[in-house]
C-alpha cells in the first residue's frame, strides 16, 4: 500500500468516525445530561474517569501479554489499538471495535490477523473468567437481591469449568505443542484452512500457564477498577 493510499485510508477512517459520533450524539438528551453534570461532584467524576482509563489500560496490557510471543513488542501500539477499539464499541453494533483492534495491530506490526485474533480470543476468555470470579465472589460475600442469588450455583459451576478449561489449555500447550493443536484443521480447504491453522497456532503458542496466570491477575485488577468506577 502506497503512502497516498494510507493517507486517504486515514481520512476515510476519520470521517467515518466523525459520522458515527454525530449519529450517536443525536440520540443523547444533552439537556438532561448537562443538568446531571452540573449537579455532580467534580472530584468523584475525575476519580471515576482515572479508574476507568486505568482499567482499559490494564486490558491493553493483558492483550499485549499474549501478543508478545507473536512478535508484537510495542506496548504503546497495543494500548492505542485497545483505546481505539473501546471507542468504536460505543458507536457501532456487535462489538465492531474488536475487529478494528485486530486490524490496527496486524497492519502496524506486520503480523497475520489470524494470529492477532487468536491472542484476542484468549484475552476475551480471560475477561469473561475474571468477571465470573468477581460475580461469584459477590454472591458469596455481599448482600445482593434474591434475583441474583438464584444464579449463584450456575455462576460457580461456570467458573469452575472455565478454570479447568484454561488449566487444560496451559497443560496441552506445554505437552503437545502447536503441530498437534492445529491438526484438526488440516482437512479444511484452502484459505480457510490456512487462517484457522494460524488462529489455533497463536492460541497454542501464547496460552502457557505463566501467561494465563499473569493475564488473569491483570483481568481481576481491571474489573476491580471497573467496580470502583461505578
Amino acid at each position: 500500500m502506497t503512502t497516498d493510499h494510507r493517507r486517504w485510508l486515514r481520512v476515510v477512517a476519520l470521517l467515518s468516525f466523525v459520522l458515527l459520533l454525530c449519529a450517536f450524539g443525536r440520540h443523547v438528551n444533552w439537556r438532561d445530561a448537562a443538568s446531571a453534570m452540573r449537579g455532580a461532584d467534580v472530584r468523584l467524576l475525575v476519580i471515576a474517569l482515572v479508574y476507568n482509563q486505568l482499567s482499559l489500560a490494564l486490558k491493553g496490557v493483558r492483550w499485549w501479554v499474549f501478543l508478545r510471543p507473536l512478535g508484537v513488542r510495542s506496548l504503546s501500539l497495543v494500548l492505542r489499538a485497545t483505546f481505539a477499539g473501546a471507542s468504536l464499541n460505543n458507536l457501532v453494533v456487535a462489538q465492531g471495535g474488536e475487529g478494528a483492534r485486530v486490524f490496527l495491530v496486524s497492519r502496524a506490526a506486520g503480523v497475520s490477523s489470524a494470529r492477532v485474533a487468536g491472542a484476542l480470543a484468549l484475552e476475551r476468555v480471560l475477561d469473561a473468567v475474571s468477571y465470573m470470579t468477581l460475580l461469584t465472589g459477590a454472591t458469596l460475600m455481599l448482600g445482593i437481591p434474591d434475583a441474583l442469588l438464584r444464579w449463584r450455583t450456575a455462576a460457580c459451576v461456570a467458573l469452575v469449568l472455565a478454570v479447568l478449561a484454561l488449566t487444560a489449555l496451559g497443560i496441552a500447550t506445554r505437552r503437545t505443542g502447536i503441530a498437534r493443536a492445529t491438526a484438526p484443521f488440516e482437512l479444511a480447504g484452502g484459505r480457510v484452512r490456512s487462517y484457522l491453522r494460524r488462529f489455533v497456532a497463536s492460541v497454542a503458542e501464547t496460552g502457557s500457564r505463566a501467561r494465563l496466570a499473569m493475564a488473569m491477575a491483570l483481568s481481576l485488577c481491571a474489573w476491580a477498577l471497573q467496580v470502583a468506577t461505578y
